[in-house]
Order: structure tokens, then C-alpha cells, then sequence
């Protein structure tokens, strides 16, 4: 398997950075497009290799960036998905309701749905809407239920399952996005070393 265009370019070796770039494009592709793409990703990896300071990450013009990519990675644990993936089958089957499998595998393919969903309206509809969507949807919650209520726990597990989704629609997915998107290219492997930081942190808290 050849190794990463990028990479081999973040250690000098463009020679064979251009022939790894060369490997990844269909047969038929014009000389000139690669090279324009390959003059494009050598000028990111320049900037990237430029010295740059944890301060940078704070300054005027990227602080914002900072913030959004650490914010994001926070509340996409801070939503308590840990517990609903890591612990929710244990929590399902002390409601001694649906059976936990059944359940598991009903979550799983409605992830699977979401995540359809967003690679089909991500273009369409941009990612900040969803996000918003995903967001509205997954704060829904029914509370707790008396032991005797079924029909509420019924409930409870329906809205795990549109938790999941909605978790699978948006934040799930896009904080990765986002992460990879916004900050500047000097400053990205900082930005998100700390954004990781956080996310890691909450979801320890939150567990």
C-alpha cells in the first residue's frame, strides 16, 4: 500500500509524494491535474511545517477556530452518548421490557440509517443545520418510569433508539468534520490535540 502523499511530503520526500498522489488518481487523469493538486497540497504541508506557538491558537484570528473545535468535540460527549452506547444494553435490560439484543441490533441499523441520511443531505443542506437538527432531536427524553409502567419504558427505549439517531445524524459524525475543516493548517494538529483532550476528559466525566 503506498504511503500518504501528505505524509511523505511532511518528511521531504516529494518525489515520492508525487508518485503516491500519482497511485490515487484514475488511470486517465491529465499530468497537469495532479500536479496542480499535488502544487496544492505542498504549499498546506508548507504552512503546516511553519514553527507555530500553543499561543497562536488564541490569537485574533484563531481563537474562534480554537474554541469552535474544542466546543464541539466537548458537547458531542457532553450529550451522555457514552453511557447510551458503552452501558445501554445493561440499562435496557433492567427495564425488563424489550429484549436488550433485539434492542442493540435495532440501534445499531438506525445508526447505520443516520449516517445514510447525513451523507445524503450533508451537500444539500450544509452542516451546521444539521448539527442543529441532530441536536434538537437528541435532547428529547422521557425521565424515569415507575416499575410497574410498561408502556413507559417502552417509551424510554424509543427515544434511546431516536437518541442514537439523531447522535448518528449529527454530532457523531461532523465533530470529526469540523475538526478537520476549520482550523488553520499550521495550527490544526495543536487545535485538535486539545479539542481530543477535552472530548476524552467529558466522556470519562460523563461515563
Amino acid at each position: 500500500m503506498a504511503e500518504s502523499p501528505r505524509w511523505l511530503l511532511l518528511r521531504g520526500r516529494e518525489p515520492e509524494a508525487l508518485q503516491a498522489l500519482t497511485h490515487f488518481k484514475p488511470k486517465n487523469t491529465p499530468d497537469e491535474d495532479i500536479r496542480a493538486e499535488f502544487d496544492v497540497l505542498s504549499l498546506k504541508v508548507s504552512e503546516q511545517l511553519q514553527k507555530k506557538s500553543f499561543s497562536d491558537l488564541f490569537t485574533k484570528t484563531n481563537r474562534l477556530r480554537t474554541f469552535v473545535v474544542v466546543l464541539s468535540n466537548f458537547f458531542q460527549q457532553a450529550t451522555g452518548q457514552a453511557f447510551a452506547s458503552q452501558y445501554g444494553t445493561l440499562f435496557v435490560k433492567q427495564l425488563m421490557s424489550i429484549d436488550p439484543f433485539s434492542v442493540n441490533l435495532g440501534t445499531n441499523a438506525v445508526d447505520i440509517g443516520a449516517i445514510i441520511i447525513l451523507a445524503c443531505l450533508i451537500v444539500v443542506i450544509g452542516r451546521s443545520s444539521i448539527v442543529q437538527m441532530g441536536s434538537l432531536m437528541t435532547m428529547g427524553g422521557l425521565g424515569t418510569a415507575e416499575a410497574g409502567n410498561v408502556a413507559a419504558k417502552q417509551g424510554i427505549i424509543a427515544m434511546l433508539m431516536i437518541f442514537s439517531f439523531s447522535w448518528s445524524l449529527g454530532w457523531a459524525p461532523l465533530t470529526y468534520v469540523i475538526g478537520a475543516e476549520l482550523p488553520s493548517s499550521p495550527l490544526r494538529e495543536m487545535t485538535l490535540q486539545i479539542a481530543y483532550f477535552v472530548k476524552l476528559v467529558t466522556e470519562y466525566v460523563m461515563t
